[in-house]
Parts: C-alpha cells; structure tokens; sequence
C-alpha cells in the first residue's frame, strides 16, 4: 500500500508496483462451490495468495464486513505462467487443488478466525490478493490486490445479478494494475468462468481477460477448466516501482522502472484533483529489457497535485501506474472530515488558514453540486437530500476528501 513520509519541505510518496500475479477466471456458485485463478506470472515454491468473499473498502483500504471466508493458496512448486489452479470444496471448508500439468501444485486452506467458504448463488465478489501483516486479517496490511471477479451479490437488498462491481469497492484507485471481471448479465451466474478452449485461452491479454463476453455464464455446476494459458505473455509490462520527490525549486521529480517489451512510449499525465488529468510529456521507449526514466515538472508544486505514468504498447494496449501524491508540506492543513461513510450530517474539521475560504462538493463524475464557506474551525454539512452514492469536497488548499454517502 502506499506509503507517505513527510519531511520539512516536501512529500515524498513511494509506491511498489504488482503486476497481476494471478487473476481469477471462475466461480461456481453451487455446490460443489470452487473458483479457478490463471498465473499471469510464474509462482515460486511457498508464496501465498489470499482468497475473500469479503468486500474492499477502497476510502480505507481494507476488507470490511469480516463475516466472509479468506482461504490461503500456497504453492507447493514452481507454477509457471498460463498455469490454471482449480480450488473446489469438498466438504465444509475443505478444499482440493487441482492444476494444469501436475495433479496438484498447491494446497488451500481457509483462514483461522474467517466465515465459512460459500459463493453465494445469485453472485459474488472474489478478491485475489497479498498482505503484509502477517496475522491474515483481511482488515488491515492489504500488500496488493491481483484480481477480482464480480458477477453479482447475492448478500446485498435487493439482489444484484451480474452487473458491475460498486464504485466503493473496485480497488483501481489504490492498485491500478488489478484485473477487474465484471459486467456479466442479469442472471443467476451458476457457473461463470473464462472460455475453455485452446483457442480461447491462446494470445490472452489483460483486455481480453476483463471483456466479459469472453466468459461462460449460467452454466451447469461442472469443475471449472485447467486447459492452460499459451503465449505470448498475458501481462506486456510489469512495473517495478515510481516514486516521486519535491527538489529544491518544489519541482516534481518523477523516477520509475519498468521491465518492458513491446511498449511504444509513456505519458507523463498529472492532476490537481485526481479527477481530471492532464498529459505533461511523451517519452519513447527505450526498448525492451529493464529500464529507468526520470522526468521533471517545471511548474513548482503550490498544494495537493498528482501524477500517473501512461503506457501505450505498439498494438495499443495500455496500462497506467499507481498514483503518486506530491505536496509542499508549507501548505498542509488540519483537514478532518468525518464521519465516512455519512447519512446525513458530516463534520468539517480544518486549521486556521482554511477559515473563511470555500469547500466545494462534486458528483463522481466531476460536475460541482454545491459550495460552501467555512466560517469556523468547525463545520457541519448536511448531505440529508443528496442520493447515496461518492462524493468529493474540494478544499481551496487543493486538498480533497472523497465521501461515501448510504
């Protein structure tokens, strides 16, 4: 997850890059339940990836309701790439693995402390990721976020059949490079997985993996297909790391490290509100292989401004990085905005420098719905008459807060 180290003239921000490790490409949601995930990249012998049903929390990065099931994937060999791995329940919360090649190259147990293991018939939400914490609590020390399938909710009122996964819990503002499955039909999903052919499963892209026309849906409870991923490569890029500093102009200074192949040119984009974006620079690509790039906005940092680095493959396909977050610390306020989620009434706490200027409040989609002065250290909002949905106060600082309102 992101990490902010503030010093007395400048953030820095550094963010470690994953590529999609694994991505999920099946449910069954009826007994016998199971899901089946493809190595987008090869697996060494030990590493783990974590399995949830339980929904992200993308305004505080971590998983909530905690009443859902996490299993543990662990490797038992060297999985290469296009490997598929079949996890299906045989019993209450136990689990065989099944793999393409060996019979079996892993094992899958769920998670002391977690809810039981159950694909809920009407759609679910499967989360593939790693942690840091150590302790497998999904509520905290999230590493990153590979992949999530959606196909419905069948624990939220009314019902959702297929659709696309709730702004609030698709994690892309927090891990860009996570392959997100949704936009299935309006249907019971019974069994959802990616097409089963070898055809099907040659030349594979990150795009074509998302388009959920390449999938099978509403299908009969069957075991879900090993037939294996081929070439070329199903990830084109993988990103190594960004990180960006202020110099002493309070000028950005953008390094990244890419391992590359087949990519044209990149596009320094940047933003003052993390809505809309801007494209600073063109940079070439210098070729496959492992390479560095470094880059400078000449226009000094005042307040909150954020940059992303764009790749463009020769074929067109692209990919972004995660977002880095640069402020001049001079400018850095007490903001305090709470409580979020909100119903109703949501209290505006900011320091000395922000009174008498102007919060303004945006829809998702950008357009401004409201505007209000802060007379005092203390504010209070009513959001009674907006309808549930994301929102975004906008500081004159520059600073901005992102709402959830039910």
């Amino acid at each position: 997850m992101k990490k902010l180290i503030i010093t007395s003239m400048f953030v820095i921000i550094t963010n470690l890059i994953y590529a999609q490790k694994v991505v999920i490409i099946g449910m069954n949601h009826v007994t016998p339940d199971g899901f089946s995930f493809v190595a987008a990249d090869n697996l060494s012998n030990g590493e783990v990836v974590f399995f949830t049903e339980n929904e992200y929390d993308n305004l505080n990065n971590r998983f909530v309701d905690q009443t859902e099931s996490v299993v543990k994937f662990t490797a038992t060999s060297s999985i290469t790439k296009g490997t598929v791995i079949f996890v299906k329940e045989t019993a209450t919360d136990v689990f065989t693995v099944t793999c393409t090649g060996p019979s079996t190259c892993g094992t899958a147990v769920k998670t002391t402390g977690s809810g039981n293991f159950a694909l809920a018939t009407d759609g679910e939400g499967l989360y593939a990721y790693t942690e840091t914490a150590g302790d497998e609590n999904p509520s905290n020390g999230i590493a990153t976020i590979y992949s999530v399938m959606y196909d419905g909710s069948g624990e939220s009122i009314p019902v959702v059949n297929g659709g696309n996964l709730p702004t609030n819990e698709n994690p892309l503002s927090d891990f860009p490079t996570a392959t997100i499955i949704h936009g299935f039909p309006a249907a019971l999903p019974n069994r959802t997985e990616f097409k089963i052919t070898t055809l099907d499963r040659t030349n594979v892209t990150k795009a074509i993996l998302q388009n959920p026309s390449n999938y099978l849906t509403s299908q009969a409870n069957a075991d879900l297909s090993l037939t294996i991923f081929t070439t070329p490569t199903i990830l084109p890029l993988l990103w190594l790391s960004i990180e960006g500093n202020l110099n002493s102009n309070m000028q950005a200074v953008l390094n990244w490290t890419v391992e590359e192949n087949n990519v044209m040119k990149y596009e320094v984009q940047k933003s003052i509100d993390n809505i809309y974006w801007n494209t600073l620079e063109s940079i070439n690509s210098k070729g496959a292989g492992t390479n560095n790039y470094t880059t400078v906005d000449n226009i000094a940092i005042q307040s909150n401004t954020f940059y992303k680095i764009k790749q463009i493959d020769v074929d067109g396909r692209l990919s972004y990085s995660s977002i880095i977050k640069l402020n001049n610390s001079k400018s850095l306020l007490n903001i305090n905005v709470y409580p979020n989620p909100v119903n109703d009434i949501i209290n505006l706490s900011v320091g000395s420098n922000l009174i008498n200027t102007h919060v303004k409040i945006y829809n998702i989609i950008g357009k401004q719905i409201n505007t209000n002065l802060l007379k005092s250290n203390f504010s209070q909002i009513s959001l009674k008459n907006y309808p549930p949905g994301v929102y975004l106060f906008k500081f004159e600082s520059g600073e901005t807060q992102k709402i959830y309102k039910y």
